[in-house]
Order: structure tokens, then C-alpha cells, then sequence
């Protein structure tokens, strides 16, 4: 058995950390350490910085009530509080508790499928609920969207976004999803189905601005763009030209937002619209620098091999303007604090760094993760710099 035994009494769960059980009142005492740390500073960090205020109180009660009622949705909070501590300290101790948890939680969940199978009835909220921080999320979010499926098609009025916390897990599967299959952008290996898609899409329809929106925050639209070229990415052979051209033609129309906006002009960092208007940009000139690579007009990163499309498909594009744009607000400390507390700036920083062109831009990239890290314990921050600098390596000899 391993270090991070486990035992069942009174409903209740003890730990053993190097081979030591902690007491019931111990364990009592670290269960609330980490309720305290998740409410108070990791709970902020998972959701958009521009969220409505009402509805974040909202959901973080609507939160607790299930932590205290489900099983699963407790020990699913505890381990992602301590895995969000051992993040921030590099205590080991959180490390262990954040995967006792967990192995609990996994049980949990497993048991209530199985119950589901055997019953034929459809799954509850709460087993969309969690973030896996310890294993390959791809079987998570895989799972969540067949849970979503399976609900769809058993009864699709049974899935609402009528409370912040329904909203909040299905954005949350979305928002995994796209890093998933745009993490790796030239060589994705998680896809998603069309039509999954669009079904998630229509129910969350609705959120009519960022306000609304506790997870996505900026409009579907601009994801689906970004899912579609990542899409051309993996198989360019078999998209009509047709199809190209239209992505082009999109992707144009949010290119020039950027630019008739200025982005170089330095925003009012306590504005939230200010914010996220520059989370907007960064996401528009992030799918632009992923869509020159395809089109040939801009270099392909060193370690990255994919096919190009033929040039006589596009219209013709401007020249390049991305990385200047990108690097005037990485310049910005006012910019790049609010970018530094929130997750929704990971996947664009990740497409800025292996569009770095130099050491010098490399660095200024480095230092934005380093302090995402730092400040949210973000694990994505984290593999996200150890996979960049395996690409600066190969490009500079570091």
C-alpha cells in the first residue's frame, strides 16, 4: 500500500503521510485549512476575472452546498485545493493529500456511473463537477462530454443553465476541451465531435456578453475560428478550398477589430472591460500567428512539422504584424499583471512562445508564465514553460 493510505470511518477520511495516520480532529483540521484555501483564493482563479460578482456568490454557495451533500463533488474540491497549494508551496505533504483525494473522488465518481448503467437514468450535475490535476485529463473531458451527450439524448430539457453552477460545468467542459485539442495546436490529438459541439454551444447560446460568461468569457465564435484552424492543422488535404477561404475571411474580420482597436495603447487596468478586450486581442492575434503558420506566411517553429497549405487558396494577408502587436502589450506591467491572475492567457502566451523569434522575446514570454505560475499555481502555466523551453533549446542551443 502506499504512503497516501486511506480508511473509511464515520463517513470521514484519514491520511497517512509517510506511513503515519493523522488523527480524525488532524484530518478534520486540514479538510478545513483547504475549504479555507479554496474559497477564499483558488475558486477566484478558476473562473473569468469579469464574471458578474452576484453570480460568482452564487455559485460558490451553490458549490458548498454540494461539497457538503455529494461525496465526490468534497473530495473532488479537496484534491484540487491541495494540489493547487502543493503548486504554490512545493510542499510535498499537499502533493500526497491532493492524491488521496483524488483516488477517492475517482472511486466515488465510478460508483455513481455504475449505478447510472444499472438504473438507466441520467447523470446529475455533480458528475460534471471537478478538475483533474493528476492524470491525462483527456478521459475526463471525454467523459464529461459523453455524460452531457448521454443527458442530451435521454432528455435534452434536463440540461439548463437555469443556476451559475449549471453554466459553470458545462463552459468548464469546453474550456478543457479547447485546451486539450489546441494545447498541442500543430500535432492536437484530442478532437471533438461536430456535433457535440454545436449541442454544447446552443444551451449556452444565451451569455450575451463576458459578464455572463463564468469560464469562456469571450464569444464562442472566436474559439470555434480557433478550434477550425487547428482542425486545418491536422489534416489540411481534406478541407475544401472553399472552407479555407471563408476561415481566412473570419479570421480577417477579427484581425482588423485588433488593429482599428489599437491594442499598443495602454488600457485602464481597473477597467474589466479594458481587461477583457485585451484578452480578446491576445486570443485574435494568437489564432492569426496559428493560421499564418498553415498559410506559409509565417515561419514554421523548429520542431513543429505539419503540411502548408498552397498560398494560391488564401487571399492575400498583410504582413507580419502579430508578434509586434503581442510583444507591445507583454511590454505593458499594467497589462500583464491582470494576465499573470487568470488562466484564460495560457493558451495565447503558449502560441507567442513558439512564435518567439528571439532569446530576448523568449525571456519576456518565460517571465508572464513564471509569474502565472507563481501567482495561481497553474499547472498548465507549468507544462506549458517546460515544453516551450524544449523548443527555445532546439532553436538557440540554450
Amino acid at each position: 500500500m502506499s504512503k497516501a493510505k486511506q480508511r473509511t470511518k464515520a463517513g470521514c477520511f484519514t491520511y497517512a503521510i509517510d506511513s503515519h495516520f493523522v488523527s480524525h480532529s488532524a484530518a478534520r483540521g486540514i479538510e478545513y485549512e483547504l475549504l479555507h484555501h479554496f474559497q477564499l483564493h483558488f475558486l477566484s482563479g478558476l473562473l473569468s476575472p469579469v464574471w458578474n460578482q452576484t453570480q460568482f456568490l452564487e455559485y460558490r454557495d451553490q458549490v458548498m452546498d454540494l461539497f457538503l451533500t455529494v461525496a465526490s463533488v468534497k473530495h473532488a474540491v479537496l484534491a484540487s485545493s491541495a494540489s493547487n497549494k502543493y503548486m504554490l508551496s512545493r510542499d510535498s505533504r499537499y502533493e500526497k493529500l491532493a492524491l488521496g483525494y483524488y483516488s477517492q473522488a475517482v472511486k466515488e465518481v465510478n460508483a455513481a456511473l455504475q449505478e447510472l448503467c444499472s438504473e438507466q437514468t441520467i447523470p446529475s450535475n455533480a458528475l460534471l463537477w471537478g478538475k483533474d490535476k493528476h492524470v491525462n485529463p483527456s478521459t475526463h473531458v471525454a467523459g464529461a462530454m459523453a455524460l452531457i451527450n448521454a443527458r442530451l439524448n435521454h432528455n435534452p430539457s434536463s440540461l439548463s443553465i437555469t443556476r451559475a453552477i449549471d453554466r459553470v460545468a458545462l463552459e468548464s467542459v469546453i474550456y478543457q476541451a479547447f485546451l486539450l485539442s489546441t494545447g498541442r495546436p500543430l500535432t492536437p490529438s484530442f478532437f471533438i465531435h461536430p456535433r457535440c459541439l454545436s449541442r454544447i454551444e446552443s444551451l449556452l447560446e444565451p451569455a450575451k456578453s463576458p459578464q455572463s460568461s463564468p469560464i469562456l468569457s469571450l464569444p464562442l465564435s472566436l474559439y470555434r475560428l480557433i478550434w477550425d484552424i487547428v482542425e486545418l492543422c491536422h489534416d489540411p488535404t481534406h478541407t475544401e478550398e472553399r472552407a479555407i477561404q471563408h476561415l481566412a475571411l473570419e479570421l480577417a474580420r477579427w484581425e482588423n477589430s485588433v488593429l482599428q482597436s489599437n491594442p499598443t495603447a495602454s488600457p485602464n487596468p481597473k477597467s474589466a472591460e479594458s481587461r477583457h478586450a485585451c484578452f480578446q486581442t491576445l486570443y485574435v492575434i494568437a489564432a492569426s500567428i496559428l493560421f499564418g503558420w498553415i498559410s506559409g506566411s509565417l515561419a514554421v517553429p523548429l520542431t513543429m512539422q505539419f503540411p502548408v497549405l498552397a498560398r494560391s487558396v488564401l487571399p492575400t494577408r498583410l504582413p507580419p504584424w502579430q508578434m509586434r502587436h503581442a510583444l507591445s502589450l507583454l511590454n505593458q506591467p499594467e497589462v500583464v499583471d491582470p494576465w499573470a491572475q487568470s488562466f484564460l492567457a495560457a493558451w495565447p502566451i503558449l502560441i507567442f512562445g513558439l512564435a518567439a523569434r528571439s532569446k530576448g522575446e523568449a525571456m519576456l514570454i518565460r517571465d508572464v508564465l513564471v509569474r502565472m505560475r507563481d501567482r495561481m499555481g497553474y499547472g498548465f502555466a507549468q507544462r506549458t514553460l517546460g515544453e516551450l523551453e524544449v523548443e527555445w533549446r532546439a532553436k538557440w542551443k540554450w
